[in-house]
């Protein structure tokens, strides 16, 4: 006969839930030994309590002793027979361990340490808990401790006593306080090594804010209280900091987030700000809620990465301050010359109260950094919290210190500017990464370490250029046309899939064409100063991992060539990137970038403008091809995030239901439309429909049977454009294509709140496209026509035609040799 269970797990759900009840059954459907458990589901919610367990008793995997219990979960926590309760909810999806090893440490099976517990605590499987204090290897014993950040975080993943159950908060209390409830009356936790379970997406800013707020109410001045809801401020700055997993608030919304934000950190002590170890805080965002809860900064935070030869120092602080007071000296008190410099907001919710700064020094390796009089450690390339004070030393007689005699440089061929660009996204040593966007390893290609005697190599000093993994065609491609012609002394390859077009096509050219991924490739890598890119991806930007290079550090300077003018928000992105040199096209564009108060780290000396290419090809094809009558009404949306899916060939592909999505319908209707198509026959012109290249194969094929003419694959997109009298498109560069290229522009922005709130890549950024724009903004398929109607009659009264005359002065044919000149001034600099 067989024991009594030992263990009842109560999975709770509402009405928010129901969604992930598939998800959750699919998890518990895999936990090993589920008969070793009663398990409840309990709901408020009469309708969502009947759809889980139907779901439930219909899924042979599942246990069959199921009770549901309708109420809230006080009242099925008070109703447990069995010692222990488990605690899950439709967030928490448990891994197949997840039962076996809860049971046995509520058992007391692994108890190692001897004595007893009140709760037994599971780890979250998710960014930033892996360092928390709380977990550690293997099973343990602790005191709970909010001081140190031995606290479990959240309700799910807990089991408790029956008697500390049945004595818990009264009936109606929100999870929140439930959890500190709990704590108030437990003592002791042990944390179960090997019993994890995953977290899933549990609400945006706005919901995170309010459970802080809310547990503050409830709770008062409570230490514990304090900590928790710092947590749950944590997670909604977080989301502030990834790129679009979903639509980001408005602005409003955005507004309303900060404010009760600040309201609840002016409620917890400073001293609970500085202190906060129950999960990794990056130190931006302790010194903006101690600045938001009305608290100094304190000291200056510093952050230094010496890039390549020991001659040029990136220094970076957060400050309150515009124009602070800053002078950098070297270990023997010398005052070091800072040759560049900026400050940028960090933009969290829309607050301006907290600024990085970031300066370039030479010379010697800084030591210490005095800002306003006061003086601090640089630290080793991270910020480091608390900050570290150090003696100051005895200033000598200081170099030069003028700003005047910037050295346009900072570029690195060392290894350390893939860490560079990553300071927002990088918390502590020692801590896990965590809300950032990521910047992955592309596929992994074999390593060609040299030996350590030198050798001959066709590589040597390269300067490799490419595109798209699977496409050329871009400015690299014409960079790369460029040093052949006219500069045959730079070692410079072009590299692409070997499967694709673009690569039989530039094989008949030159036999200076590498396969990407391929032994020629990574013996090239190994070789590099320069890999030059027109797009920013993983797959550019990491060819392979940096410990693959001799020595573990990559060798070559990545420039970011761009393929259109920047006019949105890419920061988020673009931070994260290595990025040692960027070219720009227009001033606005590069004063968006470079200047101060921007949200970028990138800095006059990193970026150049100097035109592109693709521009000057651009304008030499409408010179020499342009018919006298164009004959193309393209559409030429941008790609959308959620829409494209990066496949194992490290290239992108549509989703499944790319069709159903309102980007579908709008644009395939906008292509469709009967009045846009008498207007296009009237004028003896197409409509083609010519998806952004992260789209575009994939999106022709699969919309094939829509009665629209799509490009596919092997458009000549700068024919195309050549072609037409009408661009339209919505928040695509190629804008500024079409308007070196003589025509028209049309913006079709039907969903511009979710594109540019987050559901792409970007947020919108300085350029106003109402101010600034090309041509007129529509919402609607009806306005859209309207306008593509006006502009084809070519009217003499056109408002935009001088914006676009301004962009098409910069296409004068002379890019590429600037590009060239700006990065052999950043290797010389070396």
């Amino acid at each position: 006969m067989s024991s009594p269970p030992m263990l009842t797990v109560v999975v709770a759900l509402d009405a928010s839930d129901e969604i992930r009840i598939d998800a959750l059954a699919d998890a518990i459907g895999g936990v090993e030994e589920s008969s070793a458990a009663r398990w409840e589901l309990v709901a408020a919610d009469p309708t969502v309590l009947r759809a889980a367990h139907a779901r439930w008793l219909d899924d042979d995997r599942m246990p069959r002793d199921v009770h549901t219990v309708a109420g809230e979960l006080t009242d099925a926590l008070r109703s447990v027979t069995t010692p222990w309760v488990g605690i899950l909810d439709g967030t928490t999806l448990p891994d197949p361990a997840w039962l076996v090893r809860l049971r046995e440490a509520c058992a007391g099976d692994a108890d190692a340490e001897g004595g007893t517990a009140d709760l037994v605590v599971s780890r979250p499987v998710s960014p930033g808990w892996e360092q928390a204090p709380l977990f550690g290897p293997g099973d343990r014993l602790a005191d709970l401790d909010p001081q140190t950040g031995t606290l479990p975080a959240v309700l799910p993943g807990l089991a408790l006593r029956r008697e500390i159950a049945a004595d818990a908060a009264p009936s109606g209390t929100s999870p929140d306080a439930l959890l500190l409830a709990l704590l108030r009356r437990s003592a002791r936790i042990r944390v179960a090594a090997g019993a994890t379970y995953r977290v899933t997406a549990t609400g945006g800013a706005a919901s995170w804010g309010e459970r802080a707020a809310a547990l503050l109410d409830e709770a008062g001045h409570d230490r514990t209280a304090q900590v928790l809801a710092l947590h749950r401020l944590r997670a909604a700055f977080l989301g502030e900091l990834t790129l679009a997993t979903a639509a980001r608030l408005n602005t409003r919304d955005r507004a309303e987030v900060l404010d009760v934000a600040t309201r609840v950190l002016t409620r917890i002590d400073p001293d609970v700000m500085r202190g906060y170890r129950l999960t990794p805080l990056r130190v931006d965002l302790r010194a903006l809620f101690l600045v938001l809860g009305g608290s100094s900064l304190p000291f200056v935070l510093a952050h230094t990465t010496v890039r390549g030869p020991r001659s040029r120092t990136e220094i970076r602080m957060l400050h309150t301050s515009t124009a602070p007071h800053v002078v950098v000296r070297s270990a023997d008190g010398s005052a070091l010359p800072i040759v560049d410099r900026k400050w940028r907001t960090l933009d969290y919710f829309g607050q301006d109260r907290l600024r990085e700064h970031i300066l370039w020094t030479t010379g010697d390796p800084p030591a210490v950094v005095e800002v306003d009089g006061v003086a601090g450690a640089v630290t080793d390339r991270v910020y480091v919290y608390p900050p570290r004070p150090v003696p100051v030393p005895s200033p000598r007689e200081a170099p030069d210190a003028s700003a005047g005699n910037a050295v346009r440089s900072g570029s690195s061929r060392g290894g350390v500017a893939g860490v560079l660009r990553r300071l927002v996204s990088r918390p502590p040593r020692g801590s896990t990464p965590e809300g950032g966007p990521d910047a992955r390893a592309g596929a992994e290609i074999p390593s060609t370490r040299p030996p350590a005697t030198v050798e001959e190599s066709p590589f040597t000093d390269a300067w490799l250029m490419m595109d798209r993994v699977d496409h050329a065609g871009d400015n690299a491609e014409l960079l790369f046309t460029h040093l052949r012609r006219e500069r045959p002394s730079i070692n410079a390859w072009f590299v692409v899939a070997e499967g694709s077009p673009d690569f039989a096509r530039l094989r008949e050219e030159s036999d200076r064409v590498l396969p990407y991924g391929g032994d020629e490739h990574a013996k090239a890598l190994d070789r590099a100063v320069v890999v030059a890119s027109s797009y920013v991806d993983a797959p550019m930007t990491h060819p392979k991992p940096d410990r693959l290079y001799p020595g573990g550090q990559r060798p070559w300077l990545f420039v970011y060539l761009q393929h259109g003018v920047l006019h949105n928000d890419l920061s988020l992105w673009f931070n994260a990137k290595p990025i040692d040199l960027m070219t720009t096209a227009t001033q606005s564009e590069h004063e968006a970038i470079v200047g101060d108060g921007s949200p970028y780290v990138l800095s006059r000396s990193s970026v150049a403008r100097t035109g592109f290419p693709r521009f000057d090809r651009v304008a030499q094809r409408a010179l020499d091809r342009r018919p006298a009558s164009p004959d193309t009404i393209l559409l030429a949306p941008t790609w959308r995030l959620p829409l494209v899916r990066t496949g194992s060939d490290a290239r992108r592909h549509v989703t499944d239901d790319v069709l159903e999505s309102e980007f579908a319908r709008q644009w395939l209707g906008l292509a469709g439309d009967a009045r846009l198509r008498e207007h296009a026959e009237r004028h003896g012109a197409r409509v083609l429909l010519l998806p952004h290249p992260a789209m575009r194969g994939d999106f022709a094929r699969v919309a094939a049977g829509s009665g629209v003419l799509i490009a596919d694959d092997d458009v000549d997109a700068v024919d195309a454009l050549v072609r037409s009298r009408v661009v339209v498109t919505d928040y695509s560069s190629i804008a500024f294509d079409a308007a070196v290229a003589g025509s028209h522009v049309v913006y079709f922005q039907f969903d511009r709140e979710a594109a540019l709130g987050g559901g792409h890549t970007y947020r919108a950024g300085r350029f106003d496209y109402e101010r600034e724009g090309l041509g007129p903004v529509t919402r609607e398929t009806s306005a859209a026509v309207s306008a593509i109607e006006r502009a084809l009659h070519d009217h003499v009264d056109d408002p935009f035609r001088e914006r676009r005359r301004e962009v098409a002065e910069t296409a004068d044919g002379g890019a590429a040799a600037r590009i060239v000149s700006a990065i052999e001034e950043h290797l010389s600099a070396q």
